[in-house]
């Protein structure tokens, strides 16, 4: 996963050495103390770093957003500040009690962006 723009320049490059196929994109940008980007900023930087590894084959996961409702208006920001941008899955992140929450929670993420879902980290509140 790439966490934010730190060492952004690089990614291609740690990709190709390591054989990696496949990178996420950053880390709860919706949230002051994970990776802290505006929609705009990441999505640009998305463009510039994240499309040339999809042209060469690199399996591109979205960013992944805190669980939270401004999570989800994070991400509708960002993909329509991000239009041809490529994306294999969407990471998801789920804090919280109750298999029908977690359920609820991918559900609606995949009715609203339509984009097969990876679920990366989960922790009971």
């Amino acid at each position: 996963m790439q966490w934010n723009l730190a060492g952004l320049p690089q990614l291609a490059t740690i990709l190709a050495k390591n054989n990696w196929t496949t990178v996420l994109g950053f880390n709860e940008p919706d949230q002051s103390h994970q990776a802290n980007l505006t929609a705009q900023v990441a999505a640009a930087a998305w463009k510039q770093y994240f499309e040339p590894l999809h042209a060469k084959g690199i399996r591109l996961g979205s960013p992944v957003v805190s669980g939270s409702p401004a999570g989800t208006v994070w991400l509708q920001e960002f993909f329509s500040n991000c239009s041809g941008c490529h994306f294999d899955f969407m990471p998801l992140h789920w804090y919280g009690d109750g298999s029908k929450w977690i359920i609820n929670y991918v559900d609606s993420m995949y009715a609203e962006f339509k984009m097969p879902i990876w679920i990366t980290e989960v922790k009971r509140k």
